[in-house]
C-alpha cells in the first residue's frame, strides 16, 4: 500500500539544476515556436494522411505540454501560434485541437510546472479535456461521438472516466520525455 500511496504523492519537479534561469528569452521563444510548429504538423496529420494520421494527431499534446513546462508564457504562446498555423494548414482541425488535443497538453503542462504533483496534473488535465469535450458536444454541437449521438448519463461518465485515464497516460509520457530531453536537464 505505501507503494501506492508515494506513487501518487511524489513530486513531479525536476532538480534545482533544471531552472529555466539559464535559458534566454530567445532560446525560450525559438523553442516554444518550433514546438507549436510540431504540434500543428502532428494535428493536421489526421486530414493530411487519412488512415495513419489519425493515430499520429494525438501526439500534438506532447509539444504543448513541453512548451507549457518551459514557461507558463511559452506553453500559451506555442498553444495560441499552434491554432494559428492550424487555421492556415488544416481548417478542419480547429474544432479539435483547442478543446481537446491542445488543451490537455496546456493543462498539464502548466499544472505540473505549477503544482508539481503528479495527482494534480492527472485531475487538472482529465478535467479540461472533459470540458473541453463537452463543450464540443454540448454547446457547439460538434458530432464527436457520430451524427446521431445525444449526449446522456452514461456517454457523460464514460467520457469522464476515459478523460482521466487518458490524462494520466499523457501524463507519465509527459514526464517521461521531460526526464531524458536535454532542454530540460
Amino acid at each position: 500500500m505505501k507503494r501506492i500511496t508515494d506513487y501518487w504523492q511524489t513530486s513531479a519537479a525536476q532538480p534545482a539544476a533544471a531552472e529555466n534561469g539559464r535559458k534566454s528569452r530567445t532560446q525560450l521563444l525559438v523553442t516554444a515556436a518550433l514546438l507549436a510548429a510540431l504540434a500543428a504538423i502532428l494535428q493536421s496529420a489526421g486530414g493530411l494522411l487519412p488512415g495513419i494520421g489519425y493515430a499520429v494527431s494525438p501526439l500534438a499534446t506532447l509539444p504543448i505540454a513541453l512548451a507549457a513546462l518551459l514557461t507558463a508564457g511559452s506553453g500559451i504562446s506555442a498553444y495560441v501560434v499552434t491554432i494559428g498555423l492550424l487555421v492556415l494548414l488544416q481548417p478542419g482541425e480547429l474544432f479539435i485541437f483547442p478543446f481537446t488535443t491542445g488543451l490537455l497538453g496546456l493543462a498539464i503542462g502548466l499544472s505540473l510546472l505549477m503544482f508539481k504533483k503528479k495527482w494534480v496534473a492527472i485531475f487538472v488535465g482529465g478535467s479540461a479535456l472533459f470540458l473541453g469535450i463537452l463543450f464540443l458536444v454540448s454547446v457547439l454541437r460538434f458530432p464527436l461521438f457520430g451524427p446521431e449521438t445525444v449526449p446522456g448519463v452514461m456517454l457523460l461518465g464514460g467520457c469522464a472516466g476515459f478523460a482521466i485515464v487518458y490524462s494520466w497516460i499523457w501524463t507519465e509520457v509527459i514526464l517521461f520525455f521531460r526526464k531524458r530531453l536535454p532542454f530540460f536537464r
